[in-house]
């Protein structure tokens, strides 16, 4: 704020004689200032208030400072409340289309406010729910999930199904919030190589998936090599096993019948070509194992069955000879994975590591969730199911040893990442779990480690009130503060879910 002053300085340093006289518009943050100086101190002359209160400065009392500060303060606090008066011949936008989707209620607006603070998982979920099921977002609460979907990428698919009509309006106000107005973008990889007509690939579209091999973008080419590899007829499949039939021969020895490897010599051009890579992914494996893995996982499984006379049980039930079963199981692992190959998946999983396989651990050894993964829904359920139990029965033991950490370690990923909600057989024994090892004593980091994921997971309706079972384990004097801590949160979603999914329906 200028000020010009007639007054001088006192002896104490402190300006005095005439008020200071304001040369610019006073702010509510100027009389604070003033007025923690004090104006006996400090005497402010106002000349002109900021804002809507600035055609009524003429009636503060110049005689007396301190009420014409206070009288300033009055004005101003009023001025904000006030708002302006809008300008003359201003343009206003275009309003927003009408869309006829009912809104979601208060209640489910303040359920969705309430998991938006801690848990954007859950959020997304909800979110999901209530577009599947028709309904848009409360007008009150489009900023606040418009911001959320500027800082996090992975809720915008969720926040923008119950956007609206008025959502997307609103979006494309703020550059922050425009990206929720922009259309997915479609994959031009995709969308360049893959015609295709309701019997899959024709034999044109199989001609240009070909010369797409040679494309100069590797998004291009690995988009050609999936969609030849889904037909066991092409070329690309044909050459895939010829390769594998190179690699793989049976032999009936003197006591029973084995595989015999030959290790691929070198990558020829038709390999790389193919894409299969050249360089192993990580230390610890050779060239030749490398390739034999990458050739194994590139043949469809269905030639195996064709070339040996026997089905995916008997044929991973078979040693390898050189000590090389753990190479042949990982190419077949990663191919029952991509070819989504029930009856290999389960032959694997039943089949187990048939060796040492750290040194292929996140390179070329897919762990038994992944593979589980090939699975329908409800044997994978089952299989989750089946590990809780044999985890629950060693953590349930007085003495907690390190197989009860094993078979936890073996149960937590396969029932992390099964799709929600879960069966209710899967849902009774992960609650059987928790009533059989809740309590005092040392145990394993879990079963906390699966709470965050129970609690978006346990189905809210059906037969059993899980939330009110979690609630009561956490209430048990034997359960130990911080476990009925995690209890209680976890209880608390699935009520939080359980009152949402019945406002939608």
């Amino acid at each position: 704020m200028t000020e010009v002053s007639d007054g001088v300085f006192g002896d104490d340093g402190v300006l005095g004689g005439a008020a200071a006289v304001t040369a610019t518009p006073v702010s509510f943050d100027d009389l604070v200032t003033a007025a923690t100086v004090g104006v006996s101190r400090r005497p402010l002359a106002i000349g002109a208030l900021d804002g809507p209160a600035a055609a009524h400065a003429a009636v503060l009392d110049a005689g007396d400072p301190a009420a014409a500060l206070l009288e300033a303060a009055a004005l101003l606090g009023a001025g904000d409340l006030a708002g302006l008066r809008p300008a003359a011949d201003v343009v206003l936008p275009t309003p927003a289309d009408d869309d006829g989707t009912p809104e979601l209620s208060v209640r489910a607006a303040r359920l969705l406010r309430r998991v938006a603070a801690s848990d954007t998982e859950t959020l997304a979920d909800l979110l999901t729910a209530a577009g599947s099921a028709g309904y848009r977002m409360p007008a009150p609460l489009l900023p606040t999930m418009l911001d959320l979907a500027a800082r996090s990428k992975a809720l915008r698919p969720a926040i923008g199904a119950v956007l609206g009509a008025r959502g997307r309006w609103l979006a494309a106000w703020r550059p922050d919030w425009q990206a929720m107005t922009e259309p997915p973008a479609s994959s031009p990889a995709t969308a360049t190589v893959t015609p295709t007509t309701a019997d899959g690939v024709s034999g044109a579209d199989e001609a240009t998936l070909e010369k797409a091999l040679d494309h100069k973008r590797e998004a291009v080419r690995a988009a050609a090599r999936r969609e030849l590899a889904r037909r066991p007829d092409s070329a690309f499949s044909r050459r895939a096993a010829r390769r594998a039939a190179a690699a793989l021969r049976l032999e009936d020895g003197v006591l029973r019948r084995r595989l015999v490897a030959t290790l691929p010599g070198r990558l020829d051009d038709a390999m790389a070509r193919d894409g299969i890579p050249a360089r192993p992914a990580g230390p610890g494996i050779g060239t030749g194992a490398w390739l034999l893995i990458q050739v194994v996982a590139a043949a469809p499984l269905r030639c195996w069955e064709a070339m040996f006379g026997l089905d995916a049980e008997r044929l991973t039930g078979l040693r390898v000879a050189d000590d090389l079963d753990v190479a042949v199981h990982a190419g077949w692992r990663l191919a029952a994975i991509r070819q989504r190959d029930e009856a290999w998946a389960l032959a694997l999983l039943q089949a187990g590591a048939p060796g040492d396989v750290d040194h292929l651990r996140g390179v070329a050894w897919p762990e038994n969730y992944q593979l589980a993964a090939a699975l329908p829904a409800h044997s994978r359920a089952a299989r989750a199911a089946a590990l809780l139990d044999v985890a629950a029965a060693w953590l349930g033991r007085p003495a907690a040893g390190p197989l009860a950490g094993e078979a936890a370690v073996a149960a937590i990923p396969e029932v992390a990442n099964c799709p929600g909600p879960w069966p209710d057989a899967l849902a009774d024994a992960f609650t059987a779990m928790l009533r059989r090892t809740v309590g005092p004593g040392p145990r394993p980091g879990w079963p906390r480690e699966l709470m965050l994921i129970a609690a978006r997971n346990l189905p809210v309706t059906g037969p059993a009130d899980h939330a009110a079972e979690l609630a009561r384990l956490a209430a048990t004097p034997n359960c130990p503060a911080p476990w009925a801590a995690v209890l209680r949160r976890t209880a608390d979603t699935i009520a939080l879910r359980r009152d949402f999914y019945e406002e939608i329906r």
